[in-house]
């Protein structure tokens, strides 16, 4: 697990998995931004809207992050969490924080795990890492967590 090898070198480790595409440069100082978990998507990569929300101008600031389609937020055991994983940096500190909760309580989807009752999470607005646009109307279809076989 990356959290674990975060945690070893005590180094950030910026996770990109195989559907996160770039569509802008990480600010310089972006270290300097957050203490535990920056999501580089601010946009709902589920709404019909996702590619013409990505569109902007703006230079990027980062903002405490809230999901507010999270399920059940006051049953919820890590609070609001993360909607997608596919791109986003973790300290060291914030990896301890999860690996301690995962210790006691069990693992979630990386998605679901990463939520602000464990660790503080920021984002930035505009986005960084949108949703590989393959994914754009398909992905309920190509989602290897939300395809029912």
């Amino acid at each position: 697990m990356l959290w674990l090898q975060c945690v070893k070198e005590n180094k950030p480790y910026l996770i990109l998995e195989h559907d996160g595409y770039f569509i802008r440069d990480l600010p310089i100082n972006v270290l300097d931004t957050f203490d535990d978990v920056l999501k580089l998507d601010n946009e709902d990569p589920y709404d019909m809207d996702y590619s013409k929300n990505l569109k902007s101008d703006k230079n990027v600031e980062v903002r405490e992050y809230f999901n507010d389609k999270t399920k059940n937020l006051d049953l919820n055991e890590t609070g609001n969490y993360m909607r997608g994983a596919y791109s986003y940096i973790i300290k060291p500190k914030a990896a301890k924080k999860i690996i301690k909760w995962i210790e006691i309580n069990g693992f979630l989807p990386a998605d679901i795990q990463i939520g602000n009752k464990i660790v503080n999470i920021k984002v930035t607005v505009p986005t960084i890492v949108r949703l590989h646009p393959i994914y754009e109307t398909r992905v309920e279809e190509l989602s290897l967590t939300r395809t029912i076989i």
